[in-house]
């Protein structure tokens, strides 16, 4: 989990999003794996799966003692305006 954390401060450093979208996704996976589902809601993959489909090059819920919201990365308006209006 390290080497991603510091990979994804590095992609973040130099602006490669592509790359971050995809360290923040591995990272979810890991984080949700690591507490066998405990870390998310049906509500809150349902977001990101979402997010996912519409083009979001990562996402993951983010909060402290429980799911409550979710960032995702994304470059491109139209996915931004897809996610809007969903909520």
């Amino acid at each position: 989990m390290l080497e991603l954390a510091c990979r994804a401060r590095q992609d973040l450093a130099t602006r490669r999003w592509i790359e971050l979208g995809l360290d923040v996704q591995e990272v979810w996976e890991r984080i949700k794996e690591f507490t066998q589902g405990e870390a998310t809601t049906p509500e809150i993959e349902k977001l990101i799966t979402f997010a996912l489909q519409k083009g979001a090059w990562g996402a993951k819920a983010t909060g402290a003692g429980g799911p409550g919201a979710c960032v995702a990365i994304i470059g491109s308006p139209d996915v931004l305006s897809a996610l809007k209006c969903a909520l």
